[in-house]
């Protein structure tokens, strides 16, 4: 079953075993629901992919890692259209790190970050930077010095600032993990250091709320050493805990938090709840928490979540089992904000389908699977619900006078950008995929509209204005 882990050499959490084997290609659903495997893995750009959330490029391209494969078989960086073509784009070698597990972030200079957790000049992990045309460098190896973290398997976040924050399972002064600030320029901070009081081993990346607090799941730790959520200050100052009790209110976190529409933080555990088997749960920004579902009700419904949900543009949360359904082998499930949970799909074959799903522009969920696929190592799926097309941004707030930087598709031609319905007197189409506007006096808080010749697109998130 897929796993928590300290590092890949740690044996605290239970090993990732799957039995590789071949995935149904297309499963249909009412209300147009459609699970299609658009990639097949094959080692020559990458095999297992695992944990990532894909993360959708200026180009309007999708872009991730793989924990193996590639020219070295120590994994790899790819990139895949939403019709499913790939191309490679970095392999790693050891030296610059090796076996990246938690995909890459998009920064507002166009280039990707993100972690490899193994390998680098001290063999503990890496950070590096590439270009959308791959051209790679590396930009800290983390050391076991009782000062840095170590083992990063999870890529960091571009917050506010335009700084990025990540987590490492292991090191630090308390050799519980830690959080990291890193710049554009590649400078390196360790800000704060987990513990196994409040929170230790952040497997996950942090989500920063509308105040710029960072909001973190550790997998162990806390008072009943079941897993915490953490609220810290970029500077690095805890100033609220939430731990999980092993019991009704979950144990083991099984992804990132994402913030909803409504200012909750959602997320879910691998283990705990009424039937042992995972909750989704609802936490305020004030972390009091609220079980929403207990996952293994019934004997056909997915157990132990993994990789968190995702919020998609219908304002539900949409997520990954990792056991249990109609073959015992995982389902693909979506949720009300309210917790009313359905199953979308049952895998039939071992595919080890974990991590956080992506809702890319076009309307479409994509997500990865471990195993499975005509090569047994790993596929790239889409869930098609029907959504419409949509615009995404880089960053989500700005001062007047600033610049939103849009993701979406068919913006050649755009003809206006407005910002909670006060119009742009300046914007630029990059691209058919990517354009650029600046924020205009008199906008407030609220969703972005671009009016291309098809039509409008709203923005999945009201972008804030900051003063």
């Amino acid at each position: 079953m897929p796993c928590f882990r300290t590092s890949p050499c740690q044996s605290r959490f239970v090993s990732v075993v799957v039995a590789l084997a071949l995935v149904c290609l297309f499963v249909a659903f009412a209300g147009a629901q459609t699970v299609s495997v658009i990639y097949n893995f094959d080692g020559s750009i990458g095999s297992n992919p695992l944990d990532i959330t894909m993360t959708q490029g200026r180009d309007g391209q999708l872009y991730g890692t793989t924990l193996n494969g590639g020219t070295f078989g120590l994994g790899a960086i790819f990139k895949v259209t939403p019709g499913g073509k790939a191309a490679l784009l970095h392999s790693f070698n050891g030296a610059d790190g090796q076996n990246p597990w938690g995909g890459v972030a998009l920064g507002s200079d166009g280039n990707f970050y993100g972690t490899a957790a193994n390998g680098g000049s001290a063999g503990f992990g890496v950070i590096f930077k590439m270009t959308p045309n791959g051209a790679f460098s590396v930009l800290h190896s983390f050391q076991n010095d009782g000062v840095d973290g170590v083992f990063p398997i999870s890529a960091p976040i571009l917050a506010s600032d335009n700084k990025f924050y990540g987590t490492t399972q292991s090191g630090g002064t308390n050799n519980a993990g830690a959080v990291y600030r890193l710049t554009l320029a590649g400078t390196v901070t360790i800000i704060y250091n987990l513990d196994s009081a409040t929170g230790s081993y952040g497997a996950y990346s942090p989500t920063q709320s509308a105040d710029g607090s960072l909001y973190i799941a550790t997998l162990f730790g806390s008072s009943a050493d079941c897993g915490s959520v953490l609220r810290i200050s970029t500077t690095g100052v805890l100033s609220k805990s939430y731990s999980f009790d092993c019991a009704a209110n979950g144990q083991n976190p099984g992804g990132p938090l994402i913030q909803g529409a409504d200012g909750n933080f959602y997320g879910t555990t691998f283990n705990g709840g009424k039937f042992s088997a995972g909750v989704l749960f609802k936490l305020t920004k004030n972390l009091t928490n609220t079980v929403l579902h207990n996952f293994g009700s019934t004997l056909t419904e997915g157990t132990n979540p993994a990789g968190g949900v995702t919020q998609a543009t219908d304002g539900k949360l949409y997520g990954l089992d990792s056991n249990g359904g109609t073959f015992g082998l995982g389902t693909i499930y979506g949720s009300s904000l309210s917790g009313s949970s359905n199953t979308l799909d049952n895998w039939s074959t071992a595919v080890a389908a974990q991590g956080q799903l992506a809702q890319h522009t076009k309307g479409p969920l994509y997500g990865v699977t471990y195993g499975g696929g005509t090569n047994d190592l790993g596929t790239v799926f889409s869930l098609n619900l029907g959504l419409p097309p949509f615009v995404a941004l880089v960053r989500y707030q700005s001062k007047i006078g600033g610049t939103a930087q849009i993701l979406g598709q068919g913006l050649t031609g755009t003809t206006s950008v407005t910002f909670n319905g006060v119009p742009a007197t300046s914007f630029k189409v990059a691209s058919d995929t990517y354009l650029t506007a600046v924020v205009p006096t008199g906008a407030t808080t609220g969703p972005i509209v671009v009016t291309t010749p098809a039509g409008k697109l709203k923005s999945n998130k009201n972008f804030r204005i900051t003063p």
